[in-house]
């Protein structure tokens, strides 16, 4: 396992997010993150029955201001829309009964702000996968820490150059489809392998001294 990695923060993560929590000692997130559109600060990507759907928040942001002051747009029904494309995808998977209140309640709290409500889910998230690996905001970026690995837009559903990098995707059972879809949000993985998640996470980080940035 490294030292420390600093990274942004992302709603309902994929698997290659979480995948960093094995790879690493300490996670930091960054607060002077800037926020860019079609990433996956405010998306994820869920397996539904006929393909593979987006979920974004609508947002009330201006592009690369600092994503700690973007707010969330209530004005759109997106949380109906996020709770019926996740109970129709997952509505039948082994371990939605165990974990979908754990998520859905996250959205009855109606934070104002994207960055308190994906801190939110990961939270939730970590609790679930039994992950400990500490989760920091970082302070002072003018000067890393020794051993701190910058992926910071590493991550990104538009590049996928730098993921085989940080992410060995492992198969495992999914509701819909016959081909595998990797990368997908973590409740994916949650709802399908249920307590087996935190192992296939394991089992997904990349051979070391695989990435270098």
């Amino acid at each position: 396992m490294d030292d420390t990695a600093i990274i942004e923060m992302h709603y309902l993560p994929s698997i290659a997010w979480f995948v960093q929590f094995s790879r690493f000692r300490v996670i930091h997130i960054d607060p002077t993150d800037r926020y860019k559109r079609q990433t996956y600060r405010n998306r994820c990507m869920i397996r539904g029955a006929n393909k593979v759907e987006n979920l974004i928040v609508p947002v009330i942001s201006r592009n690369m201001q600092l994503t700690t002051d973007v707010f969330i747009d209530y004005r759109q029904k997106w949380v109906n829309n996020h709770r019926r494309a996740i109970s129709s995808a997952y509505g039948k998977a082994p371990f939605y009964e165990y974990f979908s209140d754990d998520f859905l309640k996250v959205y009855d709290e109606r934070y104002e702000k994207l960055t308190d409500l994906n801190s939110a889910i990961v939270s939730q998230s970590l609790k679930i996968l039994g992950i400990k690996t500490p989760l920091h905001t970082a302070i002072d970026l003018s000067n890393p820490a020794p051993g701190m690995m910058d992926l910071r837009n590493t991550i990104d559903p538009k590049n996928k150059s730098v993921l085989y990098k940080l992410y060995n995707p492992i198969p495992y059972f999914q509701v819909f489809g016959d081909l595998f879809e990797e990368n997908l949000s973590i409740i994916d993985l949650l709802f399908c392998e249920g307590p087996a998640a935190s192992g296939i996470i394991k089992k997904s980080v990349p051979a070391l001294d695989n990435f270098d940035k």
